[in-house]
């Protein structure tokens, strides 16, 4: 519940009592998504390693702190669960580094996402490719769904690359030493279920209300 005692609602903007930072906030599918990327924590160089130290860090494209305000944070898949196990449940019980009452959304929440706006079950289940039609197009920014997208990049290595090109959405499920994501492209109408890069990459997070 908000200030006040009035239940939340969604469709509201979700202010994030860490840090006073809202957001938009989408229902799709009887589920309510952040319709922004989250962006809470402290900055710190893409060269170094987020860490299990009490704080929440993040990259921000470019190591420049003005681009976490549009595009979000990026956060490696450890920091996003603060440090909690693999979490396939659905929906995911995990709210890791997401506000009070939301969580990290599992590869089957996003499934259901996809299935909700048309995707077919056999499409949500398949692997390392790009599925889906105009799935992606509907999830981009301005697209149908109301989840806004952004294509926020990617930070790893030491560098970070793709602004403008690529969104990558982590999910609480892991994959030996990679973890379960969702890609978007601005050359794409379908969305990539992949789970090829290693948990040390930096991408976005996009919470689900419990």
């Amino acid at each position: 519940k908000r200030q006040g005692g009035t239940p939340f609602a969604c469709g509201d903007l979700l202010v994030d009592g860490r840090d006073s930072r809202s957001y938009r906030t989408s229902l799709i599918g009887g589920s309510c998504w952040m319709a922004q990327n989250l962006d809470v924590g402290t900055m710190i160089s893409v060269t170094a390693s987020q860490t299990d130290n009490g704080l929440i860090e993040k990259y921000c494209y470019g190591d420049q702190l003005a681009n976490c305000t549009p595009y979000g944070g990026l956060y490696q898949w450890n920091e996003t669960m603060d440090y909690q196990p693999s979490d396939p449940s659905n929906p995911s019980t995990t709210r890791g580094i997401c506000p009070t009452g939301w969580h990290v959304p599992s590869d089957a929440e996003y499934q259901d996402l996809e299935i909700h706006l048309g995707m077919s079950t056999a499409e949500a289940a398949m692997v390392n490719v790009w599925r889906g039609a105009d799935v992606g197009a509907q999830l981009r920014m301005g697209g149908s769904s109301g989840f806004d997208a952004l294509l926020a990049g990617r930070c790893g290595g030491g560098t970070c690359s793709l602004l403008g090109q690529y969104a990558y959405l982590t999910t609480s499920v892991e994959f030996g030493g990679n973890a379960w994501r969702r890609c978007l492209a601005y050359n794409s109408e379908e969305v990539g279920r992949f789970n090829t890069f290693q948990k040390a990459f930096g991408q976005s997070l996009r919470c689900v209300m419990d």
